[in-house]
């Protein structure tokens, strides 16, 4: 089942965390973001310094679980279980965009104390997106602390990644992202990444995968 192979990666993250290492998972359905999550959280529960958990994402993800476990409720397990009270670490969201997401799960989230930057507030200010990206998480990446990144690659533009489930004409580019991407592995301690939706059958040319693979190479190369 899929709670099972959750539970399995979760253990297994855990473990790798433990023993010191970085955790690179791949997607597959977002829904793997809680496994990855819950087991980076629970780690981070052994450290000195406050987590951050970052989502790269078009969707909330933050779905109840009425219909059981999908792609669209890993950050509602994740903040149920691991928010006790707020603060407990930072969760930011960014780039989601309005004609996907309900205005419930809006308000549910912010409720919960998350950061969400959506795509209209970074793409339609003076500043580039990216730009303007850094400035509103300029606080959050004043000293170096355990992260985990969460890359939904419905995050981007159909133009650069259309071998998803879910793209749309609007969202990030590839520059752009790198360039926010490469300030988060030089501030943050991150040591697991996520990757996920891509799917190999929706692609061109393969040209989302290859986007996936340089997310993965960037942060295996950024120690």
């Amino acid at each position: 089942s899929i709670a099972t192979r959750h539970e399995v990666v979760r253990s297994t993250a855990h473990e790798a965390l433990k023993l010191g290492h970085r955790w690179v998972g791949l997607g597959g359905g977002h829904d793997y973001g809680f496994a990855d999550g819950a087991a980076f959280l629970s780690w981070a529960e052994t450290q000195q310094r406050k987590p951050i958990v970052i989502n790269f994402d078009a969707h909330l993800d933050v779905r109840p679980l009425d219909k059981g476990l999908t792609s669209g409720t890993p950050f509602f397990r994740l903040l149920q279980e691991f928010m006790k009270s707020p603060g407990d670490f930072d969760f930011v969201e960014i780039g989601i965009q309005p004609q996907c997401n309900s205005r419930t799960h809006y308000d549910w989230a912010q409720a919960q104390g998350a950061l969400i930057l959506s795509w209209p507030e970074l793409a339609m200010g003076a500043r580039s997106w990216d730009r303007e990206c850094l400035h509103r998480l300029s606080d959050l990446l004043l000293q170096s602390r355990p992260a985990f990144v969460s890359v939904d690659i419905d995050g981007f533009s159909s133009a650069f990644a259309m071998g998803c489930s879910q793209s749309w004409s609007t969202g990030f580019d590839p520059d752009g992202f790198f360039r926010v991407f490469d300030v988060i592995l030089k501030r943050l301690d991150v040591r697991m990444l996520g990757v996920y939706e891509v799917s190999p059958p929706l692609d061109h040319d393969n040209r989302t995968s290859k986007l996936a693979a340089q997310i993965v190479h960037r942060f295996l190369t950024s120690s």
